[in-house]
C-alpha cells in the first residue's frame, strides 16, 4: 500500500488482527500533467507540454499468517461482516511540498502551475459526524426536501382533520403513505426526484417515502427525523469514521410522550409498529444538524402464532374439524404476505392444511386482513378420510 505525501489517510482494521510483520519505507515516484489548449468552435486541441513532479510517499506492508477459515453459518448477516480487514478512508489533501522536484515542459503554463502548487492549503476530506449531519441536511436530495411542499402540507393535514391524539395522527399519516405510496424496491440514501413528482406518480425509492413521511409528520406538528441504516445484507456499520456510503436504507423517527417510533413504510402489509427483518442491524445513526446521534434498533415485536384445533371422529372413519389460527405480529405480517400472493381459495390448502390429503374445506374465513395493527384470524372447517381407522373390539 503507496501513500503519496499530500494525502492523508485514516484508518480501521475490524476483527483485532494480529500483524507478523508491519514494513514502511520511503519511495518517490514520477507524475506527469499533460496539458491542452482546446478550441470548442472547431473541436481541436493543441498540447502545450507537460508538467512532470517527483512525488515522495510511503509504502506500507501489513502480513498476517495463519488466518482461521471463514465460511457461512446460520443466523450470520453478511459474510464480509467477519472478515479481518484493513479499511482505509481518505481524510485530508495537502498541497505539494515547495522541495518537491518539478519539471516543466510547458512554459507558457509555467507561472500559472507553480501559483497553485506553491499555495498553502489543507483540504479536509473526512470531517465528524456533526458535519456530515449538517451536509446532509442541506442537500437537495436529503434534508432540503422536508416541510418543501405545499401538497404534501396540505394532504397532511386532509388526513389528520378530525384526529386529536399524536399517535392516532402519526399512525394515519404512516397508513396514508403505505397504501398510496409504492416502493420501486430501490435501496439509496439520496432522494432520485423531488417529493412532489414521487407524490404525483404514487412510486418513489426507500428515501424519498421517508422523506415524505418526515416532512408530513412535521407538518402535523410532530418531531421526527431520518435515521440512515444498514440493512443486514449490506454490512456492519463502524462508527468510528463518519462515511455515508457505509449505509443503504433510511427509517424515519419520531418521539411521543409515552414511545419513541422507528417507521419504514415501503410495504403496504406491514403495520406502523414493525420494521422489515432486514432492518434489524444493530445501532443507527439519526440525522439531526444540530444533536446527531446513535441509536439502537430493538426488534418492536414477536412471531406470535396460535392454533387450536377441535375434531369429531364419525363412526365411518371420517373426522370432521375446526382449524383456528390467530397470528400477530410479524407472524401475522407473513401470513398477509402469503395471501397476497396466493389465491384465497388456495391459501388453507397450502397455508394451513399442507399436511393433510384429502381434506374438504367447508367452509374458509379471515379477519383482519387489511387491518394490518390486529390480529390476523383465520378459521377454516374440513373433513377428511385416512387419518383414523376403526377397529371392532370385543370385550370378555
Amino acid at each position: 500500500m503507496s501513500i503519496p505525501e499530500n494525502l492523508e489517510y485514516a484508518t480501521i482494521f475490524h476483527g483485532n488482527p494480529t500483524l507478523r510483520i508491519t514494513e514502511s519505507e520511503p519511495y518517490k515516484q514520477r507524475v506527469a500533467i499533460k496539458v491542452k489548449s482546446k478550441v470548442s468552435k472547431f473541436d481541436v486541441s493543441t498540447s502545450l507540454g507537460k508538467y512532470i513532479f517527483e512525488i515522495n510517499g510511503i509504502t506500507h506492508r501489513f502480513v498476517m499468517k495463519d488466518i482461521p477459515a471463514l465460511r457461512e453459518q446460520p443466523f450470520m448477516t453478511k459474510l464480509n461482516n467477519y472478515r479481518i480487514k484493513l479499511e482505509l478512508q481518505l481524510s485530508k489533501i495537502f498541497t505539494l511540498a515547495k522541495s518537491t522536484r518539478r519539471t516543466s515542459l510547458a512554459p507558457t503554463i509555467e507561472p500559472q502551475f507553480n501559483n497553485i502548487l506553491d499555495t498553502d492549503e489543507t483540504i479536509v476530506a473526512l470531517g465528524t459526524w456533526r458535519d456530515l449531519a449538517k451536509e446532509l441536511m442541506n442537500s437537495k436530495r436529503f434534508g432540503r426536501q422536508i416541510q418543501k411542499y405545499r401538497t404534501l402540507r396540505e394532504q397532511a393535514g386532509h388526513i389528520v382533520a378530525d384526529i386529536n391524539e399524536p399517535e392516532t395522527k402519526m399512525q394515519a399519516i404512516y397508513d396514508y403513505l403505505r397504501t398510496t405510496i409504492k416502493w420501486n424496491g430501490k435501496y439509496r440514501i439520496n432522494a432520485d426526484q423531488e417529493l412532489e413528482k414521487t407524490f404525483k406518480t404514487r412510486q418513489g425509492n426507500n428515501v424519498e417515502i421517508a422523506l415524505m413521511l418526515t416532512s408530513m409528520l412535521h407538518d402535523i406538528g410532530l418531531a421526527a427525523h431520518p435515521v440512515l441504516i444498514s440493512t443486514r445484507d449490506h454490512g456492519k456499520i463502524q462508527r468510528e469514521l463518519p462515511v455515508v456510503d457505509q449505509f443503504n436504507h433510511v427509517l424515519v423517527y419520531t418521539k411521543m410522550k409515552t414511545n419513541n417510533y422507528l417507521l419504514d413504510a415501503t410495504d403496504p402489509l406491514r403495520s406502523y409498529n414493525l420494521l422489515p427483518v432486514i432492518a434489524l442491524n444493530e445501532k443507527d445513526w439519526l440525522v439531526d444538524k444540530n444533536n446527531p446521534r446513535w441509536i439502537k434498533i430493538e426488534a418492536p415485536g414477536k412471531f406470535n402464532h396460535q392454533a387450536s384445533m377441535t375434531a369429531t371422529l364419525n363412526a365411518d372413519g371420517t373426522i370432521a374439524s375446526r382449524l383456528r389460527s390467530g397470528d400477530r405480529e410479524y407472524s401475522a405480517f407473513s401470513k398477509r404476505c402469503a395471501l397476497e400472493h396466493r389465491n384465497e381459495e388456495d391459501f388453507p390448502y397450502e397455508e394451513m392444511l399442507s399436511d393433510i390429503s384429502n381434506a374438504q374445506i367447508d367452509p374458509f374465513s379471515i379477519l383482519n386482513k387489511d387491518a394490518t395493527e390486529k390480529a390476523l384470524i383465520t378459521e377454516v372447517y374440513f373433513s377428511t378420510t385416512g387419518l383414523s381407522e376403526l377397529k371392532e373390539t370385543s370385550y370378555t
